[in-house]
């Protein structure tokens, strides 16, 4: 879902509660009152550092609403398409791509985003070893 004429991507900054948020304009960077729209509200749960798009309100300029949460895959795609700076981005993904890509490094493709079990750790037993 891309923006229109009178929305905008912005960074939820504060949850204050009753589905009111404050969020940073990523066209302006003005700092706003962002509320979720009845459709959305109880269905989608938004948390701080969210991208959200906010449609803008004609009669209030410090009060928007939220019209819809982007997931993280989304997230990605508009950066990759250019709807995004990518000076926006989550301070904390470039450190998870990064670490994802080590891992790939070392194991290839498949391993990555693997979780180990006990056998893989190398815990023991406590009941076996104390079997004769």
């Amino acid at each position: 879902m891309l923006a229109e004429a009178d929305q905008q991507y912005a960074r939820v900054i504060k949850r204050y509660g009753d589905g009111r948020f404050q969020v940073q304009c990523l066209g302006d960077g003005h700092i706003r009152l962002a509320h979720v729209r009845g459709k959305l509200w109880k269905r989608v749960w938004v948390n701080p550092q969210d991208l959200v798009l906010i449609s803008m309100r004609s009669y209030q300029d410090q009060k928007t609403d939220v019209v819809h949460k982007y997931t993280e895959e989304e997230e990605r795609c508009l950066c990759k398409s250019g709807e995004l700076p990518r000076t926006c981005r989550r301070a904390d993904d470039e450190g998870y791509e990064a670490g994802l890509q080590a891992i790939r490094d070392v194991h290839g493709t498949s391993r990555a985003g693997f979780l180990p079990t006990e056998e893989e750790f190398g815990f023991e037993d406590p009941e076996e070893e104390a079997r004769p």
